[in-house]
């Protein structure tokens, strides 16, 4: 007995049922037994574009001929060279790209190889710095911030005892 699936299934039913296949072989094939659909799906996806990847690469390897890597290069050093560097030269490893950019890496061993001039420029400012008006400021802010939480604690404290007060307060 033959059966003509073409006469129970359309096109895109066969597509859908072809792709739901593809996904359990690839779940079955390359998952642990027990893993989450969660993980199911993102193995998948990794999967599917990988292929995608080794599908493409060399065709797209074989655009870039010398002219093209001329270009790229000339691209590069204008914007190293301009006057705003874009944020790719300056990223840093904890945004998840798992290093440091160029820039930031150079200009980290910049600083780990000037430490002892840093160090004396720190030093110099610490010493030089008039500390009276600054003293002077955080007492002053010290007093003022006190002297809110005194005030907003004792409204709290006679909202709680004489809540008709607060009522009253609201009114006017």
């Amino acid at each position: 007995m033959k059966i003509d699936i073409d006469e129970y299934l359309s096109e895109d039913e066969k597509k859908e049922l072809a792709k739901e296949s593809f996904k359990e072989l690839c779940k079955t094939a390359l998952l642990p037994e027990g893993a989450t659909m969660k993980i199911a799906e993102s193995e998948i996806a990794r999967i599917a574009g990988n292929a995608a990847y080794a599908a493409v690469i060399d065709e797209m390897n074989s655009l870039y001929d010398t002219d093209m890597k001329t270009k790229i290069a000339d691209k590069i050093k204008a914007i190293l060279s301009g006057d705003c560097l874009r944020f790719e030269a300056f990223y840093h490893s904890e945004h998840g790209y798992g290093q440091d950019g160029l820039a930031r890496t150079i200009m980290n061993e910049c600083i780990k190889q000037n430490r002892a001039v840093i160090e004396e420029k720190v030093k110099t400012a610490i010493e030089e710095f008039d500390y009276s008006p600054a003293v002077a400021n955080e007492v002053s802010k010290f007093f003022e911030d006190m002297a809110d939480d005194f005030c907003t604690a004792a409204y709290k404290i006679r909202d709680m005892i004489i809540p008709r007060a607060k009522e009253q307060e609201e009114k006017q």
